[in-house]
């Protein structure tokens, strides 16, 4: 995976371009991951971009106008299901993130207030790295799983014909 398609779900304006600023330098500083990124204001505006091809990972901030804390998450979640989720969020309360994280679906929760202290710029675009390997990774896993079934069904459905047929043979003699 040599570049991530971020959605950045972000009512904050300021927010939003200081994320957009941190990933443009972060393109300038690096060659081998290109990130690129588009913004959504609003949960509904979000689940309409996810319905299009093209995200890799969703940037969510959980408290937003229409959607506030884990209901946000299953909104989108319930809209988008197979959509690598990193958790974005201002509330620094270890509730909302056990919260979040119990959904099963939620790859890496960050708080704001770390952005640029306990978390920079590089461990950020990371998260965000790992939840879309990982989704490529789930994906990967359940194509090769859907052939070995296909050729397990194949193969059984030839071994019961060769055993039908051997059953027929035997009555005819």
């Amino acid at each position: 995976m040599n570049s991530i398609n971020i959605l950045i779900v972000e009512d904050d304006q300021k927010m939003a371009t200081i994320l957009g600023d941190w990933f443009e330098m972060y393109n300038e500083k690096r060659e081998s991951l290109f990130l690129s990124w588009e913004t959504a204001g609003s949960v509904m505006t979000a689940i309409d971009r996810l319905m299009l091809p093209g995200i890799d990972v969703c940037l969510l901030d959980v408290n937003l106008p229409n959607g506030q804390g884990v209901g946000t998450v299953m909104k989108l979640l319930c809209a988008s299901p197979e959509t690598p989720v990193v958790v974005l969020t201002g509330d620094d309360s270890k509730e909302l993130e056990a919260a979040c994280r119990g959904v099963g679906r939620v790859d890496d929760y960050v708080r704001k207030s770390e952005l640029g202290q306990g978390v920079d710029v590089s461990e950020l675009v990371w998260k965000l790295h790992c939840a879309a390997q990982k989704f490529a990774w789930r994906s990967q896993i359940a194509v090769k799983y859907k052939q070995q079934m296909d050729r397990i069904r194949e193969e059984k459905t030839t071994s019961s014909a060769m055993i039908a047929e051997k059953i027929e043979e035997c009555r005819l003699e």
